[in-house]
């Protein structure tokens, strides 16, 4: 297989796995979300308590488009003298398996004691993973930050392969018709030197006809 074909193939890959979620995350208005049909339920992480206690609320939502995919979980909690709706969603982006994922908390005041500081929406840091699902670049509407997706997904390897294969495939279908055709007018079937086939060997690249060809070989 040539090296312009692996590069290629690798190029390919990275772009539709990771470069078109990232950009896709990156145009998404997050504010927008809504009209998600309900789902199973699903509990709250609990270290979003803060050591406090809380009860998860039956719900959660989703909304799947062609490159986007939202879950919502949410929960009230009681915390320092006031109670909240916590929200955690996560979305998904890739196709047509989701490659990458970023977390938000955000949360909104119920009842009690007002907050002391206005609540947003930020980019969860999951401690027990050790990794941060959202690298926040900028503010969007309705406070709802810019961020781009760093969680991957099992899609990420699939979505990569889906887009790599093809090309190698080609690649290596391509080589196998080069090499016929050379040795079909008399030339060395890796570099096209001519005369070789008649000598038995290739004074350019060391071909020899009497010794079996690697596989991966490819044509020059």
């Amino acid at each position: 297989m040539p090296l312009w074909s692996m590069v290629l193939a690798m190029l390919a890959a990275l772009v539709w796995a990771v470069g078109l979620p990232v950009a896709v995350a990156l145009v998404q208005d997050y504010s927008t979300w809504s009209g998600s049909r309900q789902g199973e339920a699903l509990a709250m992480p609990s270290w979003l308590a803060d050591r406090d206690a809380h009860t998860p609320l039956p719900s959660e939502e989703r909304f799947t488009g062609p490159f986007v995919q939202r879950i919502e979980r949410r929960a009230e909690i009681e915390w320092r003298d006031g109670t909240y709706e916590a929200i955690y969603e996560e979305f998904r982006f890739g196709w047509p398996f989701k490659s990458v994922a970023t977390g938000l908390i955000g949360a909104r005041h119920i009842a009690g004691a007002p907050p002391a500081a206005p609540l947003e929406f930020v980019a969860v840091l999951d401690e027990r993973m050790g990794w941060r699902k959202g690298l926040v670049v900028g503010s969007g509407a309705g406070g709802w930050p810019t961020v781009i997706p760093v969680m991957p997904k099992w899609g990420l390897l699939a979505n990569a392969l889906l887009v790599a294969m093809p090309i190698v495939m080609a690649a290596t279908a391509w080589g196998v018709v080069v090499r016929r055709r050379r040795l079909d007018a008399g030339l060395c079937p890796m570099c096209g030197y001519e005369g070789a086939v008649a000598l038995g060997s290739c004074g350019e690249c060391g071909w020899n006809a009497s010794v079996k060809q690697d596989a991966q070989q490819t044509p020059a």
